[in-house]
């Protein structure tokens, strides 16, 4: 079932023919595994801020436009549904969660991203986890050059300083702020899962 477990073993000298001291390993049986499962189907409710949207894309916006449709199923959180984000707009939120990871160690939150957004001089995008939902640790945070995604991208990122055997852990997309220049179709999110 991919859970920890822990077993003994008794390892022989060849010298002298005798047991050695007896020796604890633990072992990972099956490798990671997903606990929780968003395919976003159908709507969750998570909190939305300015024009974060849940709903059916229309592959519309500038530079190279956002993402045709969703990655699975019918419908993506996504920050306008209908084109691009807005100039002089301030970082806006999607959070997620709280979900619970009492037991769970090495976890990673992945996620299905399409992104289009200006140099990150400019225009900013960010993923962040909290324990409280107040303080946030920045797990990604855009700085490269202006671009659009042309296919769906798994994001697969290291929680587990953050969520390791927690019972509340939030999660949130961050659009902005922008500049009053160019603006891109910003974030398509899909297929949300912790490991």
């Amino acid at each position: 079932d991919g859970a920890s477990a822990v077993g003994r073993v008794k390892l022989q000298t060849t010298v002298e023919g005798g047991d050695s001291e007896v020796a604890t390993i633990s072992l990972m049986i099956g490798g990671p595994w997903p606990f929780v499962q968003e395919p976003l189907d159908q709507d969750p409710g998570w909190t939305t801020e300015g024009l974060w949207q849940f709903g059916v894309l229309y592959g519309a916006g500038t530079h190279g436009g956002g993402a045709p449709a969703a990655h699975t199923g019918s419908f993506v959180y996504d920050y306008n549904l209908a084109g691009d984000y807005t100039s002089n707009m301030p970082e806006r939120f999607l959070p997620a969660g709280p979900y619970d990871c009492t037991g769970a160690t090495d976890v990673e939150l992945r996620f299905w991203k399409w992104l289009g957004i200006e140099n990150g001089a400019y225009d900013h995008a960010r993923v962040q986890v909290s324990a409280n939902g107040v303080d946030w640790v920045t797990l990604w945070e855009h700085t490269g050059p202006s671009g659009t995604d042309d296919a769906w991208e798994q994001m697969i990122l290291d929680v587990s300083a953050v969520a390791d055997d927690q019972m509340t852990v939030w999660f949130r997309w961050s659009i902005g702020p922008t500049d009053a220049g160019v603006n891109y179709p910003g974030w398509s999110i899909d297929d949300l899962e912790l490991w």
